[in-house]
């Protein structure tokens, strides 16, 4: 029962949508329809510029962040940087709220289910888990961009990589089915950036236009 009020929890924070709110706030415009049509950090420094990216970068961070820590203490649960309650019921209910929030990002109710790609709400989850697993997949995503000079194979790599390091450093099975699923969703949400990759129309980073 706690799962589901978990993911509740987190699907409430994942609604809150940084570009968009900005976009109408400020710029009186909606994002979506600008750009790539994304709701997100990249579409942001796109369309709205660095500064307002990097607004919308933290924010989404922090609402995967804060929907774990919310989840923790509610539940005892427990993270990188806090245990409520002895943290006896482990990462679990941490983690179904930053997987709440993510599909609320993803899929945000009031904007017809048109949210951004996740991969900030991602890191959010990643960095209430573990910092170390945080600076891991930060610096893989780091090294494809270097490498390929795609946004969308750094993406795909780190969000790839999540379940195999939750495994790796020995997470409970239902935190790396969780982790899988979090993986998943975001490669479907770039699924128009890969066929973008695959016929040779998607930007590089640092490429003008």
């Amino acid at each position: 029962m706690y799962r589901i009020a978990c993911l509740l929890i987190g699907y409430i924070f994942g609604n809150l949508q940084t570009s968009y709110i900005l976009g109408k706030a400020i710029k009186k415009i909606d994002i979506r329809e600008h750009g790539t049509g994304n709701a997100g950090t990249a579409n942001s420094l796109l369309v709205m510029g660095g500064k307002f990216a990097v607004i919308v970068l933290a924010i989404d961070i922090k609402k995967s962040f804060a929907a774990y820590a919310v989840c923790s203490y509610i539940f005892s649960g427990s993270g990188m940087f806090f245990s409520f309650g002895g943290g006896m019921m482990g990462v679990i209910p941490g983690i179904y709220g930053s997987f709440g929030a993510i599909l609320g990002h993803l899929f945000p109710a009031h904007m017809g289910m048109r949210g951004g790609k996740g991969i900030a709400s991602g890191i959010g989850m990643v960095l209430a888990l573990s910092l170390p697993m945080t600076v891991i997949i930060l610096a893989v995503a780091a090294l494809a961009i270097v490498i390929t000079r795609y946004l969308t194979s750094a993406s795909i790599i780190a969000a790839a990589s999540l379940p195999i390091l939750l495994a790796f450093q020995g997470y409970e099975a239902e935190a790396v089915v969780i982790g899988t699923l979090v993986a998943l969703l975001l490669v479907f949400k770039h699924k128009d950036n890969i066929i973008n990759l695959i016929n040779g129309k998607e930007a590089k980073v640092w490429q003008k236009g």
